[in-house]
């Protein structure tokens, strides 16, 4: 019981020495008013480049296309929805599409994403 007192107490004296926040500092964005606008594209504030990918009977991406990882050489393309791994080349035609997931020998049980920080 004390202790349940005591905890309170404190609780309460911790929250009254909160600083106080003065909102009249924060900026104020009037919605009313027109604002000019002005066109951005891409292409003048990042590298891009549009690869369109080989798409046949056997290799359908899916819903879910994950792109797991990008060379000079290899785009890697992880389709969530049904765990399939598809390796194209970097005109986009596929170089590889397979599907191991099992518990067997050289099979996988599940894959999830991975970023890298560098």
């Amino acid at each position: 019981m004390n202790n349940s007192l005591l905890f309170i107490f404190i609780s309460f004296f911790l929250l009254g020495c909160q600083k106080s926040v003065n909102y009249s500092d924060l900026p104020v964005i009037d919605i009313s008013k027109k604002y000019p606008q002005k066109e951005i594209h891409l292409q003048d504030i990042a590298d891009m480049e549009y690869i369109p990918l080989e798409t046949t009977d056997d290799v359908l991406l899916g819903q879910f296309p994950w792109l797991s990882y990008l060379s000079d050489n290899y785009i890697l393309v992880w389709n969530m929805g049904h765990e399939d791994i598809f390796v194209f080349n970097r005109n986009g035609k596929i170089v590889s599409h397979f599907k191991h997931k099992g518990q067997g020998d050289k099979e996988y049980v599940g894959i999830t994403r991975y970023r890298s920080n560098t």
